[in-house]
């Protein structure tokens, strides 16, 4: 029981830390082009975790982006019902997130 609350604790921690990182990024200096950390980590040995969504709505989005600790996740529009304005304010909503979406 102690275990899982610690866990459930460091996974907070180090989600709310994520995203505080990614605030800092985006918000540094607002004339410089967004930084797009996953393609950075490419470049290392570092495994990445991520998920396909195919909800149309933007507050999964937003969580997926803010609160998961997710590094990517893919917006799916050929298997969900997902249009081209609903992708748009999912990218809207994630924008400042930790996640790349």
């Amino acid at each position: 029981m102690l275990a899982v609350q610690l866990a459930r604790q460091r996974s907070a921690a180090i989600a709310g830390k994520a995203s505080l990182l990614a605030c800092k990024r985006h918000f540094s200096d607002p004339s410089k082009v967004r930084q797009n950390v996953f393609k950075e980590v490419l470049k290392t040995e570092r495994k990445q975790i991520g998920l396909w969504t195919g909800l149309r709505n933007t507050l999964v989005a937003e969580m997926l982006s803010h609160v998961s600790g997710m590094d990517w996740f893919v917006i799916d529009m050929e298997h969900s019902p997902n249009e081209l304005n609903d992708v748009l304010l999912q990218l809207q909503a994630s924008q400042h997130g930790a996640a790349e979406p």
